[in-house]
């Protein structure tokens, strides 16, 4: 294909160097077009911090192995374990829902998660929630996390894949090793300090403006002027 003038198109530096190893092509044969969103559609103010209720955790994502839900259920496990009221959504569907609401059931933590199913009006998903977190083993560019980011959430999520463009630690989310206690720490450390959650939700907010739909879109009509 690519000899006859098709060009491959990247989500970020991570996948243009993947493409590149796979077919020895040189990086000024891939451009980069980001992921994104209808903003209008998940934009909410920065958000201030947790309150007396609880922590409400969301993830939107297949559920697949590459995302690692059963990370995502230790670490909810972890933080019940530690006293922490949290609860957690997931949003998505895929062939691990059976094995995933057994291991909640296993963990002792399935009446604080909710499997939601596919869905299709995400935006109220991300609008009651407190914080988004992602532990994948594999990622591109996760539509997810700018969604959560317009929505004011700060972030949690393993440097997966092109996550860290994304994700600056401390700046918008915390990057995480995929272990149970590293999430679960830093998953707490955002939600006992009110000022360093705001900081981070804001940052959320300015980083999700960079991904517009407009902007993916002018790239792309850009590669064909």
């Amino acid at each position: 294909a690519f000899s006859h003038g098709v060009v491959p198109v990247a989500l970020n530096e991570e996948v243009r160097s993947s493409i590149c190893r796979e077919y020895a092509l040189p990086p000024s044969a891939v451009p980069i077009v980001g992921n994104g969103i209808d903003l209008d559609t998940f934009r909410a103010p920065a958000r201030r911090g947790v309150d007396g209720a609880g922590a409400r955790l969301l993830c939107v994502a297949r559920l697949a192995p590459a995302k690692n839900h059963a990370l995502l259920l230790r670490t909810v496990a972890r933080l019940r374990e530690s006293g922490r009221d949290v609860s957690l959504t997931l949003v998505g569907d895929g062939p691990l829902r059976g094995a995933l609401e057994e291991r909640a059931r296993e963990l002792g933590i399935s009446e604080r998660v909710r499997f939601a199913g596919r869905r299709t009006d995400t935006a109220a998903f991300y609008r009651d929630c407190d914080l988004f977190v992602l532990l994948s083993d594999y990622e591109g560019m996760p539509m997810s996390i700018i969604e959560a980011m317009a929505s004011g959430l700060p972030v949690v999520a393993t440097r997966a894949g092109g996550v860290a463009e994304l994700v600056d630690d401390g700046v918008n989310g915390a990057l995480v090793e995929a272990d149970a206690a590293a999430a679960a720490g830093a998953i707490a450390a955002i939600c006992d300090d009110p000022a360093l959650y705001a900081r981070l939700s804001a940052g959320a907010v300015r980083t999700s403006s960079h991904y517009s739909a407009e902007a993916m879109m002018e790239k792309y009509v850009d590669l064909y002027r």
